[in-house]
């Protein structure tokens, strides 16, 4: 059946395109498939052709330069999973200098459930692969 399936989806393409075609599928990756560019550029496809692709989550890390102007003053921090709480009184706020910078800023295309988590730099890098790498393999098979 599958072998039907690959006959009939490569039907006129030449042996050696054929050949290239294998070379670059996922299963290659063994148990590490989900991993490769090609598996992930599929499953955005299939996302694509049935639903909107869209972000569905940010993350960015804020840094935060808090440097306090005053001396003697006990200044308690606590650390949270998400990052840290500074707690300076109130009424010192107009002594403590806050330059927040907002680091880098990331969006995460695709669906979790589907093996799916992809950030910008992994878009750009499944795009790197397919232009460096896929796309040159194949012109010798294109009109010149």
């Amino acid at each position: 059946m599958i072998r039907t399936t690959i006959v009939k989806a490569t039907y006129g393409i030449p042996d050696a395109a054929i050949s290239i075609i294998k070379s670059f599928q996922p299963y290659h990756g063994g148990d590490d498939y989900k991993s490769t560019h090609l598996w992930k550029l599929n499953t955005l496809w299939n996302i694509e052709k049935h639903r909107h692709i869209i972000p569905h989550g940010v993350s960015t890390g804020w840094l935060f330069n808090i440097t306090p102007s005053i001396q003697g003053v006990d200044i308690q921090t606590q650390e949270l999973d998400d990052g840290g709480i500074i707690k300076i009184p109130i009424a010192l706020k107009e002594k403590v200098t806050f330059n927040p910078d907002p680091g880098e800023v990331d969006f995460f295309f695709g669906d979790k459930r589907e093996g799916t988590n992809l950030s910008l730099k992994d878009i750009t890098e499944m795009y790197q692969f397919v232009a460096v790498e896929v796309l040159p393999a194949f012109t010798s098979f294109l009109p010149k």
